[in-house]
């Protein structure tokens, strides 16, 4: 779960870093000395320090404790057959019962994993929503002076963006979103969140297939490799 968590915090921040690159060199190409060199490694430190942040959060505010061991035992029983003594597991549980008393307290501990997790993805997306506005409303006026093929490339580089925000935001943003704040409505409910968590799975290709259908040069290659590939079929 450490690397799993760890492992999508760095995907999120490459994608605000590929965001920025776009916004730089649109509109500030004379700083795209900040991607070179030494500063190169300035934004693999900053991808390295988001999944750390966000590995910890998990390691500190969302280990296991008895009362979440206990609150879990029956669902890991009943629906997954597993004893949660013999797994590995990282659990929030916002609200603890208190004994002889239907009121409940609030799990600060558990609740600052769901803060960690929120500010890490809205700092990230925040950059990327910034960047791909600037880059609707400014660009035509930046590129104007450029030349056709340029304008083209710009342009297709564009609509790559607009759909590479999308497509995170539908398969990495929103199944996390929806299993990480379902818990602060306490509701009684057996949702399969791997069902929803494995979306993540998804973004690898979907991107790539982003790239294939907008940038016309990797379109074309793709299409001269599946007719080559149909034509030794035959």
């Amino acid at each position: 779960m450490l690397v799993q968590g760890a492992l999508y915090a760095s995907t999120i921040a490459l994608l605000a870093v590929q965001f920025t690159y776009r916004y730089v060199t649109v509109f500030k190409a004379q700083k795209l000395y900040y991607f070179q060199g030494f500063y190169f490694f300035f934004w693999i430190l900053y991808v390295i320090w988001f999944a750390f942040e966000w590995a910890m959060g998990l390691y500190y505010f969302a280990s296991l404790d008895d009362y979440s061991i206990e609150y879990m035992r029956a669902e890991m029983k009943d629906f997954y057959k597993l004893n949660i003594d013999q797994t590995t597991n990282f659990i929030v549980v916002v609200y603890e019962s208190i004994p002889q008393s239907t009121n409940a307290k609030v799990r600060w501990w558990n609740l600052c994993c769901t803060f960690n997790m929120t500010f890490v993805m809205c700092f990230q997306y925040s950059i990327m929503i910034y960047c791909g506005r600037q880059l609707y409303y400014d660009m035509n006026e930046k590129i104007s002076n450029l030349s056709k093929q340029l304008r083209k490339l710009h342009r297709q580089i564009f609509k790559t963006l607009v759909l590479q925000i999308t497509t995170p935001t539908i398969v990495l943003f929103s199944p996390l979103v929806f299993t990480l704040y379902a818990p602060l409505f306490d509701l009684r409910l057996s949702v399969p969140t791997g069902v929803f968590l494995s979306g993540f799975s998804l973004y690898p290709a979907l991107d790539a297939f982003v790239l294939m259908y907008v940038i016309t040069d990797y379109r074309k290659a793709f299409q001269i490799i599946f007719t080559t590939d149909r034509l030794l079929l035959v």
